[in-house]
């Protein structure tokens, strides 16, 4: 069965993002680890369901706004 894992989300703050999803959404950390030059964060809502993963938002994208990226996860 094919599911989706996770959507990626770009942010102009990763840190005040984190804080704003954990706090204000009630989302949990599954992951928040070094990823180059910035950090791997993958939350939960708390329903469950799919993961969203913040990362600073390249390429002229507007934080906040626009979802970058899926992933499909095949069970």
């Amino acid at each position: 069965m094919l599911s989706l894992k996770f959507a990626t989300v770009p942010v102009a703050d990763q840190a005040r993002a984190l804080a704003w999803y954990t706090d204000k959404l009630g989302c949990s950390v599954i992951e928040d680890v070094p990823f180059g030059s910035q950090r791997w964060i993958e939350l939960a809502f708390p329903a469950g369901g799919s993961h969203i993963v913040l990362f600073t938002a390249p390429w002229g994208r507007e934080p906040g706004r626009h979802i970058c990226g899926v992933v499909f996860h095949g069970g």
